[in-house]
This record gives structure tokens, sequence and C-alpha cells, in this order.
């Protein structure tokens, strides 16, 4: 999943959201940061659509 990829799955509803759908977004940002990038503000997000589910 790229960076494109992940914020847009994140920019959906959460109801809209399967379980897989976030497992494979926390696999592509934990190949983000450690390929080097500043992904804050995509962990941010992520945390705060985990919390809506």
């Amino acid at each position: 999943m790229s960076l494109l990829a992940d914020s847009q799955t994140l920019c959906q509803t959460p109801h809209e959201l399967s379980i897989d759908d976030l497992v494979e977004a926390e696999k592509a940002l934990a190949y983000m940061k450690d390929s080097g990038l500043e992904v804050d503000w995509l962990e941010k997000k992520l945390k705060e659509v985990k919390e809506k589910k």
C-alpha cells in the first residue's frame, strides 16, 4: 500500500473500513516509518480511525 492509498483508506468512514483494511494500513505505516518517512500525521489519523471503529 502506498502513502496515497493509505491516506485514502483512512479518509473513509469507520463503518466503511474492515478490520483487514486497518491491518493493511498498519503494515503500510510500519513500512513507511522503517523507510525513514515522517508519517506521524498518518499514524495519528490511523489511531483516531481505530478508536472510532
